[in-house]
């Protein structure tokens, strides 16, 4: 998951979140992760309902959120129940709910929301 070179940045589009793949006949399972090396480190979105760590439902699930520093060192840990923590989180960061400005669904508010915890935590603002 971690390499040590990281040339990565984060496209305009913003941070994208893909399930991981495990090793039996590549079953999709958790956490969450971004496909591509981010340049100051890692992220991390485990549901902590689900053995496997998936996200089912990100409106209602009890959401972990974890950034690793470039060593693998873990320099963060939020979590969040559903779609209220998830705003709830993005208002410590920002000062405001993403929610009050535009409904988004569910997997593009957790991607900007653990986009904006990666950023604030590591100071990548490329």
């Amino acid at each position: 998951m971690f390499e040590t070179l990281r040339l990565s940045r984060i496209g305009a589009s913003g941070l994208h979140l893909e399930p991981t793949q495990g090793s039996e006949a590549n079953k999709v399972c958790g956490p969450l992760v971004s496909p591509v090396p981010l340049p100051l480190g890692e992220v991390s979105v485990t549901a902590l309902d689900h053995l496997d760590g998936l996200p089912r439902d990100i409106d209602s699930d009890q959401l972990q959120i974890t950034v690793y520093g470039p060593k693998q060192d873990v320099l963060l840990v939020r979590t969040a129940k559903g779609r209220a923590g998830l705003n709830d989180l993005y208002e410590d960061v920002v000062g405001y709910r993403p929610d009050d400005d535009d409904v988004l669904d569910s997997h593009s508010l957790l991607c900007l929301v653990v986009e904006t915890i990666y950023r604030d935590t590591c100071g990548d603002m490329n």
